[in-house]
């Protein structure tokens, strides 16, 4: 690696954030300015980050970016927002990304928690695509088993007040992962607004560029993005997006700050440099 920057640094970005004390994971991304590669580190802030972009001179230029944390707030059928303490709640607005995410059911019905859903997108084929299997997983509601069947279907009830529901990207479903809940056994997701999250497989929006008979998907277990055939099986999430704020572009809170400035003497990072890049 091309610079390193001791944990003290690291507290001390964390500490110059307002915001309140929350125990998830941050991703870190440490890595050359202009160095096509990064390696993420993780650590555990005292701090709910809101976004840092720090940025160093030469010749010892790196970029340290704290990812956002995950900021729910719960959401009812009228897509009002709830109290943290409310029980029952039809949907969890992620206030970091913009992203609105369905909360499952335990009714034995269209959006219980049981159902699984073969991948099909029949608009696939316009692009020359694989449009994937229909109709080949196991599920309640009424409706054929598969993830376009589903999607229509909860568009038509316009959950939370919205009717533009989609399947959501591996980028999307890895906004979920929490490594935090871990220790839990029962997925990487944050229990308290997902109560009934597995740690099962969750189908993406994404078709495998190699092969596109493949779909990707999250398993929750690992929080590891695999691919697996269309043909299968396997649980969704619906996202849309209730503000203008969207983790396709996830916006960050930027600050540069130089090294040898005289804010940062007292906390001036220890950089060395020559490191290899393994």
């Amino acid at each position: 690696m091309a610079g390193l920057v001791t944990a003290g640094f690291v507290a001390f970005l964390l500490s110059a954030v307002d915001s309140p004390p929350a125990p998830d994971a941050v991703s870190v991304v440490v890595a050359p300015k202009k160095t096509a590669t990064a390696k993420p580190v993780r650590i555990v802030p005292a701090v709910n980050p809101v976004g840092l972009l720090v940025t160093f001179p030469k010749p010892t230029d790196i970029t340290i970016v704290l990812a956002k944390a995950p900021q729910y707030v719960k959401i009812d059928h009228t897509n009002g927002e709830l109290n943290e303490s409310a029980s029952k709640w039809d949907c969890v607005e992620d206030k970091s990304t913009g992203l609105l995410w369905e909360k499952k059911t335990q009714d034995r019905g269209l959006r219980d928690a049981g159902n699984f859903y073969s991948w099909y997108n029949p608009s696939e084929v316009s692009i020359g695509g694989n449009v994937g299997a229909a109709d080949n997983g196991k599920c309640r509601g009424g409706i054929n088993c598969d993830t376009d069947s589903y999607i229509k279907a909860v568009n038509e009830l316009k959950l939370c007040g919205f009717s533009d529901w989609r399947l959501p990207t591996r980028a999307d479903l890895m906004s979920l992962v929490q490594y935090s809940e871990q220790k839990k056994g029962k997925g990487l997701v944050e229990r308290r607004f997902f109560p009934t999250a597995t740690s099962d497989w969750y189908w993406a929006a994404d078709t495998d560029e190699l092969n596109p008979e493949r779909a990707w998907y999250v398993l929750f277990y690992n929080g590891r993005r695999m691919k697996a055939h269309k043909f299968e099986a396997k649980r969704i999430r619906l996202v849309t997006t209730r503000s203008q704020r969207s983790n396709r572009k996830m916006a960050h809170n930027t600050t540069t700050v130089a090294a040898d400035q005289d804010a940062l003497v007292a906390n001036k990072p220890e950089i060395k440099s020559g490191a290899s890049d393994s």
